[in-house]
C-alpha cells in the first residue's frame, strides 16, 4: 500500500508541476496565479471580487483589465502543499489552517513584512489574538482569510421547547451543568431511550479546543513557560477528563460514543453533528460562525444564539484562522501580494460578513449592522455579536511549541481521553502517559536537528531562570515567556515584569 501511495503521489505531483509550469499566463499574456485552498464554492465568488477590486484600485493593463488573474487548486492528498512546496512546484498562494509556523520552518514561505507595509495588510489589520500566528520572529508570513473562535451555538427553538427561554452569553461550569441537566430532564421521557442531548460529545473533532478552554480556566496549560516540556500530568487535565466523562455517563448531557455513532448510522448524511443540531436532537454544538453557511440552506432555519465555552475561574476561548501566504518559489510575488491586500480590503471583509464564512479578518467589520443584524436572517440576530465578542474579548491563541507538531499533541490528548472513557486507564495515569509521550517526541525532534537543539538548550536555560524567579516570588520578565496563555494568565495575576 505504501508503494502504491508513493506512486500515486508522484503522479499527482508531476501533473501539478506540469500545470504550474505551463499555465502561468492566459492567452492575452496576463499572469495567472494559483490559489491552493479548500473547495468551498464561495472561493469562486471571492476570485471574481478580487478581479473587480483590482480594476477599482487601478491595477489594470492598457485595456483596463486586471493585471493578474487567479485560478483555484483544491482537493488532493494530505500534505500536498508541503510536498509540492519542498519540490519547488507549489501554488503561488497557499492557504493554511493554524499551520503557518510549520510551513515557515520548512523555508517555503515568503517574508511578507515589506509587502504588508506597502499594501496595508499588516498585523494591525486583524485580531490581537491572531498576531502570533502570522508574525514569527518579528516577520510577517501570512494574513487571515477568515477567523474562527469556537463557541456554543444554540438552537433556541429546542431550548424553548425544553422550558429554557434564554441562556447566558458567559457562563460558569456550574451554570452550564445545571442548565444542561434541566434540558435533558425536560426533553426526554424516563421510560424511553434518550433522544435529546444538551450538546454533542466534545470528544469529537473539537475536543482539543474544548479541553483547552476548560484547563485554562483553572490555570492549566499543556506546556511550561518556554514550551520545552509538556505538563499535562501537573495540571487539571485529568480533572477535566473526569468531568467530561461525568457529563456523558452520569449527567447524560452529552451522548456517549455509541449513541453518537448510532445517531449517525440511523440518520445517514443527516445524522452528522450539524444535522442533529438543526434537527433539534442536540440543543447546541461547539462550532464557529461558519455553521450558518449550512443553516442558511434550510427553508425554516431555527433561531440561534451563542454562549461562550463554560469556565471555572479564568474566562477564555481559543482562536484560529485560515491564512494565506505566498510561496517562496512563486514567480509573481508582487502580484500575489495584491491578493493579500485584497483580503484586508472592505470588499473582501464585507463578503465574509455576508456569507457567514466564520469571522472577517478585520474585526472593525464586526460592529456594523450588516454583520450584527443581517436583514435576510432575523433568526440570527444576537448570535453574531456574541460570537465576535468571544473572539475579541477572551480569545487566546494556541500554545505551539517549536519542538513538536500540534498534531502530535492533539493525538495524545484524544488518546488519553479515549483510554479513560473506555475504562482502559484512570485519568491520572492517562495524563502521565500523554505527557511522557509528548516529551519523548520533543526529545526525538531535538536530537534530530542541530538548529532545534541549540534553541532547545537556550530555552531550557531560560526556563531554569523562570523557575527560580517563581520559587523566589519575583516578577518574571514578560519577554521570557513564549507560552501565550501563561503570558496572559500571569499578567492577570500580576506576576510579570513588563518591558519598559
Amino acid at each position: 500500500m505504501t508503494r502504491i501511495f508513493i506512486i500515486c503521489l508522484s503522479i499527482i505531483s508531476a501533473g501539478t508541476a506540469y500545470i504550474t509550469l505551463t499555465r502561468s499566463e492566459d492567452l492575452s499574456g496576463t499572469p495567472i496565479l494559483t490559489w491552493v485552498t479548500d473547495p468551498n464554492p464561495a472561493r469562486y465568488e471571492q476570485i471574481d471580487f478580487f478581479h473587480d477590486w483590482l480594476i477599482a484600485q487601478g491595477h489594470t493593463d492598457e485595456n483596463g483589465d486586471p493585471i493578474v488573474r487567479i485560478q483555484l487548486e483544491t482537493g488532493g492528498v494530505d500534505n500536498k502543499k508541503i510536498i509540492h512546496g519542498v519540490s519547488g512546484v507549489a501554488g503561488d498562494i497557499l492557504d493554511m489552517y493554524n499551520e503557518v509556523d510549520q510551513f515557515k520552518k520548512l523555508g517555503i514561505l515568503e517574508d511578507l513584512t515589506d509587502y504588508a507595509d506597502r499594501y496595508g495588510f499588516g498585523p494591525d489589520q486583524t485580531y490581537d489574538a491572531i498576531k502570533n500566528d502570522i508574525v514569527i520572529g518579528g516577520k510577517q508570513f501570512a494574513f487571515p482569510c477568515n477567523v474562527t473562535s469556537h463557541a456554543c451555538w444554540i438552537n433556541m427553538d429546542v431550548m424553548q421547547a425544553a422550558g429554557i427561554d434564554q441562556l447566558p452569553e458567559s457562563w460558569t461550569v456550574e451554570a452550564f451543568e445545571r442548565i444542561g441537566k434541566k434540558f435533558v430532564q425536560n426533553m426526554n421521557s424516563s421510560n424511553e431511550a434518550q433522544n435529546y442531548f444538551f450538546m454533542n460529545n466534545p470528544g469529537d473533532d473539537q475536543f482539543v479546543g474544548w479541553i483547552t478552554v476548560l484547563m485554562r480556566s483553572k490555570g492549566g496549560s499543556f506546556y511550561n513557560e518556554t514550551m520545552t516540556e509538556c505538563i499535562l500530568d501537573q495540571g487539571p487535565f485529568a480533572e477535566m477528563i473526569d468531568l467530561n466523562i461525568k457529563w456523558i455517563e452520569e449527567d447524560r448531557i452529552f451522548p456517549n460514543a455509541a449513541e453518537a455513532s448510532s445517531f449517525s448510522a440511523s440518520g445517514g448524511y443527516g445524522g452528522a453533528k450539524m444535522s442533529l443540531f438543526l434537527e433539534g436532537k442536540y440543543g447546541m454544538i461547539n462550532l464557529g460562525r461558519w455553521l450558518l453557511v449550512r443553516m442558511r440552506e434550510m427553508e425554516n432555519p431555527p433561531k440561534v444564539a451563542v454562549s461562550r465555552y463554560p469556565y471555572f475561574d479564568y474566562e477564555n476561548t481559543t482562536i484560529g484562522s485560515r491564512c494565506s501566504s505566498i510561496y517562496k518559489g512563486s514567480k509573481h510575488k508582487d502580484l500575489a501580494a495584491l491578493f493579500l491586500a485584497f483580503l484586508a480590503s472592505d470588499k473582501y471583509n464585507n463578503q465574509i460578513v455576508d456569507c457567514a464564512d466564520a469571522l472577517p479578518p478585520n474585526p472593525n467589520f464586526c460592529s456594523s449592522q450588516r454583520f450584527l443584524r443581517p436583514s435576510e436572517y432575523p433568526n440570527e440576530w444576537g448570535a453574531h455579536g456574541a460570537a465576535f465578542r468571544s473572539a475579541d474579548e477572551v480569545a487566546i491563541p494556541d500554545a505551539k511549541s517549536l519542538f513538536i507538531s500540534q498534531q502530535i499533541l492533539g493525538r495524545e490528548l484524544r488518546t488519553a481521553f479515549e483510554k479513560v472513557q473506555s475504562k482502559l486507564s484512570n485519568s491520572a495515569i492517562a495524563s502521565l502517559q500523554a505527557a511522557e509521550a509528548v516529551n519523548e517526541e520533543i526529545k526525538r525532534n531535538v536530537s534530530n536537528s542541530l538548529r532545534l537543539e541549540k534553541k532547545f538548550k537556550n530555552a531550557l536555560a531560560l526556563q531554569a531562570k523562570i523557575d527560580a524567579f517563581k520559587k523566589a516570588g519575583k516578577k518574571i520578565p514578560v519577554d521570557w515567556i513564549s507560552n501565550p496563555f501563561l503570558k496572559k494568565y500571569y499578567r492577570s495575576l500580576g506576576m510579570l515584569e513588563e518591558t519598559k
